[in-house]
């Protein structure tokens, strides 16, 4: 993916070069002449009047930051890491430390290097045994693409995503798996969680692919 785009208008109307200016404040998708799209912002410089033109036509030269792909507008597709499908949730008397019949709910995410997919929800009680003595066992599926680079997994009371917790971070390398022993109750109290709730996704999150030669190539 190229570091900076710049696109020069010799002739340009001056009310042409103040429409334009006014999407600088945006985050804007840039397709180039290989119909690869790019997300990111505009910066425009001041308008030019070198060469022998009216006052109402200038140059300008704008310079695009891309800062991940896009297959917004008339872009190629970009593929995009699916959302988690398969986290499971199960619980068992064991040393944890969660009460018992407490509903706990847990929201799994995936990353790639462009960002984090939208959340897949599960709530799983704890048994009725007396005394805190219970834990909770989290399963899923890596993702098939290479791209992935890890999940989070957060934890609450309820299946609003708002008021969960990030309670751990997988690396794509490692099981995927992981055993929880504290609930809701052991990443509550201030300090001891990074209070980091799943993403509101927009455009953009998770996209998968590779660069070859300085150009990204959408992955499969």
């Amino acid at each position: 993916m190229p570091f900076a785009l710049d696109i020069e208008w010799q002739q340009l109307g001056y009310n042409d070069y103040l429409s334009l200016s006014a999407l600088a404040k945006y985050w804007l998708t840039f397709v180039d002449y290989r119909n690869n799209g790019y997300y990111g912002r505009m910066f425009l410089n001041g308008p030019s009047a070198s060469k022998p033109y009216t006052a109402d036509i200038v140059e300008c030269v704008a310079t695009f930051i891309p800062v991940g792909p896009s297959d917004d507008g008339s872009a190629n597709a970009c593929n995009r890491i699916a959302t988690p499908t398969s986290l499971n949730a199960s619980t068992a008397s064991s040393t944890g430390f969660i009460g018992g019949t407490v509903d706990t709910s847990y929201f799994l995410t995936f990353h790639s290097k462009w960002g984090e997919t939208d959340y897949q929800h599960v709530h799983q009680e704890s048994g009725s045994g007396a005394g805190p003595t219970w834990a909770n066992t989290l399963t899923w599926n890596w993702p098939s693409s290479n791209f992935c680079t890890y999940a989070s997994l957060y934890c609450g009371p309820n299946s609003d995503p708002t008021q969960s917790q990030l309670m751990a971070e997988i690396l794509s390398s490692q099981a995927a798996t992981w055993t929880d022993l504290v609930g809701v109750a052991g990443i509550s109290p201030p300090g001891s969680s990074f209070y980091k709730t799943p993403p509101t996704l927009g455009v953009n999150n998770a996209f998968t692919g590779n660069f070859e030669g300085g150009c990204w190539q959408n992955g499969t």
